[in-house]
């Protein structure tokens, strides 16, 4: 799924995100699996002829993460109904519910940057000691 990066698109995406976090107020309504989970939407990418979402959830605590992203992929058809309901677009377009995993890779980028930070002070101080 190629991006799309146009104002239109991120307008589109922004109502998707808009309408689907108010749809998993009550995530048990779309499937008893997910009773109890507290779920973020971080964001809705469109694709470039709006007919495709790919959806960046984060499930607070980060308990049962592939269970509860397979249970959203496996009631999307569900879920695409029930967002043609509170949308106004010729097309619904078909989800697709990824986990967000980037807050994750940048605290593991940030921590391995503090390291070598840290090890360069080292060798700067050790380095400055000899001379």
């Amino acid at each position: 799924m190629k991006v799309c990066l146009s104002p239109r698109c991120l307008k589109v995406g922004e109502e998707i995100k808009r309408s689907l976090a108010i749809l998993l107020q009550e995530p048990s309504a779309i499937d008893p699996m997910l009773e109890g989970a507290s779920l973020t939407i971080t964001e809705a990418q469109m694709s470039t002829d709006v007919k495709t979402a790919r959806i960046f959830l984060l499930p607070l605590a980060g308990i049962n993460k592939e269970i509860i992203i397979d249970s959203l992929n496996n009631n999307k058809s569900k879920i695409r109904t029930l967002l043609a309901k509170r949308v106004y677009l010729k097309f619904v377009p078909q989800l697709i519910f990824v986990l967000d995993d980037r807050f994750h890779k940048s605290d593991r980028i940030n921590s391995i940057l503090e390291q070598n930070k840290s090890k360069k002070s080292k060798k700067s101080l050790i380095n400055g000691s000899d001379e």
